[in-house]
């Protein structure tokens, strides 16, 4: 999140505690293109509110890039992992064997979503595709079943839907500009 959205969140800087971020780790160039505002910066839509909220979770998103089927996402990460090396390990040398291992040094929990998965653990017939609600046409939250045959928007049920809700458009986020700041919680 940037400065401003933890300012003006409901729970404001106090709030912005729950999103650590060291200063070290935040400045890296690879990592600045990456960044994006979780709440649109024209006011856009949210239709869950939540763009007021702080999230903790961190949630890794692929928009599916497919020229025919833009509205679905390739899978989902949602996790409690910082962006730190002891999160998501480092390969070191291992003198012993010779070999390679990863080592981390702080175990997270994340549960991951691909069509895939849910392709295998559902014993699903047809093609899995991931949708966000709220921002794809579907109008509530309702219940998440990943294994029930949702009919597509036009009547047909070439796919089984699975929707998630998630705080925010993953197809049209706003990225960090020339007068964004990220939040800084050492």
């Amino acid at each position: 999140p940037t400065t401003d959205e933890i300012r003006n969140s409901v729970e404001g800087v106090a709030g912005g505690g729950s999103v650590p971020g060291r200063e070290k780790n935040l400045q890296k160039l690879f990592l600045k293109p990456l960044y994006h505002r979780w709440s649109k910066r024209d006011g856009g839509k949210d239709p869950f509110l939540t763009a007021r909220h702080i999230p903790h979770i961190k949630t890794v998103v692929q928009p599916s890039q497919s020229f025919f089927d833009d509205r679905s996402i390739e899978w989902l990460l949602l996790s409690s992992h910082n962006l730190s090396k002891a999160a998501w390990g480092q390969v070191q040398n291992n003198k012993r064997t010779g070999g390679k291992d990863c080592f981390i040094a702080h175990w997270e929990l994340g549960v991951m979503f691909s069509p895939a998965t849910l392709l295998e653990v559902c014993g699903m017939t047809k093609p899995v595709r991931i949708l966000s609600i709220g921002y794809d046409g579907a109008k509530d939250n309702g219940t998440i079943s990943l294994c029930d045959d949702d009919v597509d928007d036009d009547g047909s049920s070439g796919f089984i839907n699975v929707r998630v809700p998630l705080p925010y458009d993953v197809h049209t986020p706003d990225a960090y500009n020339g007068r964004d700041d990220y939040w800084i919680a050492e």
